[in-house]
């Protein structure tokens, strides 16, 4: 079947500047929605051929054109940029993608963006005994490396270019990971078709996806392209679009080992009428909220089911947002007086300090940022501000407890935000810090320091306890408290059920997994990042 080429109306709108952007591979329109939202450079046109998407797509008010894009012609500098989401690998060939490449090239003005599935790795895997479900898909006919597009580019005379890898693939329990033996086409690994599969620790990140950016204009400053290709668009920005990717942090493993289930090596979810599965998990932190001895007030019951919808979402959500909440819930409970006035610093989404400002109803919480992306929280006590860390304090702004959860290693002078929050403390009272854990050892691994800034920005790839322990001590803070979080003997046999579960089944037993969960609530210190990913610290500012 063969179709015309672009309507003339549609290539007068393009000349005209109607559209900011071009999304070549459109299908039903999610990725247009994700480039409007991430890039926020006006409305997109999305083209493709296949008829049912594009109504779909026109159904949701998007505008999209339908057209044979392997003999598209556009007009040339129409668009800021052009992008092409999970769409190259359908293709016939690398000739094919070098002439889109040409033509969105010379119609974009700005940049390209390229989402691509990975195919880099398929030997390591295959001598694993595992693949990734895409990596044999009959429609994915043109299975491009990063050394094809970075040879392609070079061909090109295209030498500024990002590449982001992320979706990190860290065992072999992930359900994209399925044994050899599964069919081509095999969307999702499934224990009763595929028969049992090894847990197996990667010995270094495996990533899903990449994404590809090429800066076509050289008068783009440097400020502006770092926030185009930062991974922050990644994770606030596709998650909204209704995306239900993986959005972990990276982590590395030691050799490949068999993980040894501490739990349970058979363990499952709970049937959906289990007990456990209440509308209690609002009060899951109490106890540790109430090891002082301070009795904890009820709550209005509009947020006490919030509260709990809450925190089956942070289960849904995987990764570790159940677990950084956790923590930060048993740091308050380890302060022995009453504390009013809480700011925190990198808050994000601000999820962390809804809860809470929930369950803490006594508290007035501040959470700030350099860029707020917080929803709409019905917290009363709760506001949200803008902040840039590294400007200086003001000296008659002080609080009773001050946290940042996994900040400073996105700071490269990560020991001046640190005085800032060591700045805001007042005397005799409390700083919560939580970052990822790195021996000084690994913090000299340049493959880890390499996979550390590619995938999530992060300056350093980790904090070990003498390097925390001096800051600490060297703003005037006595530490009360120290220990490992994210132990991985803990979270990978979780993770497995997660990963294996529905958001229906995660639902109907989410009290079940909030208390597997946190049995990672431990005062343990471990030796390296294989066994423990992440770091916190307590301290009382004493001079």
């Amino acid at each position: 079947m063969t179709y015309a080429p672009l309507a003339e109306s549609v290539i007068a709108d393009l000349v005209g500047g109607t559209y900011a952007f071009i999304d070549a591979g459109c299908a039903a329109g999610r990725s247009i929605e994700h480039c409007q939202r991430r890039f926020e450079r006006g409305r997109g046109l999305g083209l493709d051929w296949y008829g049912p998407d594009l109504d779909i797509a026109r159904n949701s008010g998007l505008a999209v054109a339908q057209c044979n894009l392997a003999t598209l012609e556009l007009p040339r500098a129409c668009v800021s940029f052009v992008s092409m989401v999970d769409f190259v690998e359908h293709l016939p060939d690398v000739a094919a993608t070098r002439r889109l490449l040409e033509t969105c090239g010379a119609a974009a003005r700005d940049f390209l963006f390229i989402r691509h599935p990975s195919f880099d790795e398929m030997e390591y895997l295959h001598g694993l005994g595992v693949k990734m479900t895409w990596t044999d898909w009959p429609c994915h006919t043109n299975m491009m490396r990063m050394v094809d597009f970075e040879r392609l580019f070079a061909e090109m005379g295209w030498t500024d270019y990002t590449i982001r890898p992320h979706l990190p693939l860290l065992d072999s329990m992930h359900p994209a990971m399925v044994p050899l033996c599964a069919p081509p086409d095999t969307q999702a690994y499934d224990a009763a078709a595929h028969g049992p599969k090894q847990a197996i620790a990667f010995e270094r990140p495996i990533y899903g996806k990449f994404d590809l950016f090429v800066r076509l204009n050289r008068e783009l400053d440097d400020a502006t392209w770092a926030n185009i290709t930062s991974m922050d668009g990644w994770r606030a920005i596709w998650e909204s679009c209704g995306s239900n990717e993986s959005t972990d942090e990276p982590q590395r493993m030691a050799n490949p080992i068999v993980v040894d289930l501490p739990i349970s090596a058979d363990l499952q979810l709970p049937p959906p009428g289990f007990a456990g599965a209440s509308k209690d998990l609002a009060r899951v932190f109490d106890p540790w909220l109430a090891r002082c001895g301070r009795p904890l007030p009820e709550v209005q019951a509009y947020i006490d089911e919030y509260l709990h919808n809450h925190l089956v979402q942070c289960l849904k959500w995987k990764d570790f947002f159940f677990l950084r909440l956790a923590h930060l819930m048993d740091a308050v409970g380890r302060i022995p007086e009453p504390i009013v006035d809480v700011l925190s610093f990198g808050a994000g989404m601000g999820y962390q300090d809804a809860f809470l400002a929930g369950r803490c109803s006594w508290l007035q919480v501040k959470a700030t940022d350099w860029k707020l992306r917080n929803a709409e929280f019905p917290m009363p006590n709760l506001r949200f501000e803008t902040l840039d860390l590294l400007d200086p304090p003001p000296e008659d702004e002080q609080y009773d407890f001050v946290f940042s959860i996994e900040c400073l290693e996105h700071i490269a002078d990560y020991h001046r935000a640190f005085r800032h929050h060591a700045a805001r403390v007042k005397m005799g009272k409390y700083l919560y810090v939580s970052v990822p854990y790195a021996s000084r050892d690994q913090q000299q691994d340049p493959e880890l320091c390499r996979a550390a800034w590619e995938l999530a920005e992060h300056v350093v790839p980790g904090f070990a306890f003498e390097d925390l322990q001096a800051m600490f001590e060297t703003n005037g803070f006595e530490v009360l408290h120290a220990s490992n979080m994210f132990h991985l003997d803990v979270v990978l046999p979780v993770r497995h059920i997660l990963d294996a579960a529905s958001p229906a089944d995660i639902e109907a037993s989410a009290d079940a997994l909030a208390h597997l969960l946190l049995l990672d609530l431990q005062d343990r210190r471990v030796s390296t990042s294989t066994e423990s990913e992440g770091i916190r610290f307590l301290g009382r500012r004493v001079r």
